[in-house]
Order: structure tokens, then sequence, then C-alpha cells
């Protein structure tokens, strides 16, 4: 049923939340209700998560996001050879751009709502494979990685909730302070 991997990152509230990119309708309900956004669990730990390797990661406090503005996603990446197999590449820090949302929906013809944000990296082949894998922008915690293309399509964009959006950001909140 869980489609990722655990990705968790520290709040400035000393709480965790582990993001879940889970898979459609076991969490639908909820995503249509609260927020409008891909379905994402948010769990929240009892003890924090402690150790040389954790660090603090701030919620967004951003507005907004300019087209072009660097993103910082930390995610497992998958690189396809010319035969489409995949190949795992670890665990690394990958920069792409924050793309406008019209170019997004033309991509994948749809809507995308103000609580998503697209993010791509031009001439590019490889994939984020981690779903619930976290965005930064301007060192914040910004963006929530939920989908994107298969490996060789390089000209779609990801497409990533937004924890810039006030809902987003009262669910979250509402959430911690339980």
């Amino acid at each position: 049923m869980i489609e990722s991997k655990i990705d968790s990152f520290k709040t400035l509230m000393d709480c965790v939340l582990i993001l879940l990119q889970v898979s459609n309708g076991w969490c639908e309900d909820l995503s249509q209700s609260v927020v409008k956004i891909y379905p994402v669990l948010m769990l929240k730990l009892e003890k924090s998560i402690v150790g040389p390797k954790v660090k603090s990661a701030e919620l967004c406090n951003l507005k907004s996001f300019k087209q072009d503005e660097p993103l910082t996603v930390y995610a497992s990446i998958l690189l396809t050879d010319n035969n489409y197999q995949t190949h795992a590449y670890g665990l690394r820090k990958y920069n792409i751009n924050i793309i406008d949302r019209d170019t997004c929906s033309e991509n994948y013809l749809k809507e995308f709502s103000n609580t998503t944000f697209c993010g791509a990296a031009p001439a590019r082949i490889d994939c984020f494979e981690d779903r619930g894998g976290p965005a930064a922008i301007r060192g914040q915690f910004c963006g929530v990685y939920s989908w994107g293309p298969v490996c060789t399509e390089k000209s779609h964009p990801g497409v990533f909730n937004s924890l810039a959006n006030t809902e987003v950001l009262e669910f979250i909140n509402d959430a911690l302070s339980k």
C-alpha cells in the first residue's frame, strides 16, 4: 500500500514529521476534505529523532515562489539506461528549477491548484523515486514530492505539494498541536 521509503524531518517545534506518499484512494478522503493536495499522510512521533545527521528544517514561511527559482530536492534518484532499465543512484541532493503552473498544466493536460508547484531540470533523464521526499527553497522546507514522469520523459516536470500554502500550513500546525 505504501509506495515509498520514509523521509523524516525535524521541525522547529521539536516534532518530527514523517511524510509518506500513499496509494491513491487510501488517504483520498483526507486530502479532499482538509486541503486539496495529492494524498500524503503525516505522522507525528512521540519523541524527536536525534543523532549527528539529524538537522532542524524550518517549515516554509514564503508567500510565493518565482519561476526558475532554485529548488533543492533530497531524494533517491534512479537513472535510466538506453535499455530503459533503472539503476539506483542513492540518496542525494538534487537541484532543479520551479516552473510556472501553466507550463506544468500543459505538460500533463490538467489544472494544478495553488497547493502544488512543479519543478524540472532541463536535459536530464533522472527521475525522482522517493515520493514524499522534501524540497527546500531558500533553506526552508517548502514542498513534498508527490509524483512525476517516468524516468525517460525528461520534458515533464515533477509535481510537489506546497507547504507555502496557508491551508496546508494550517493543517500541519493543527496536527502538530494535538
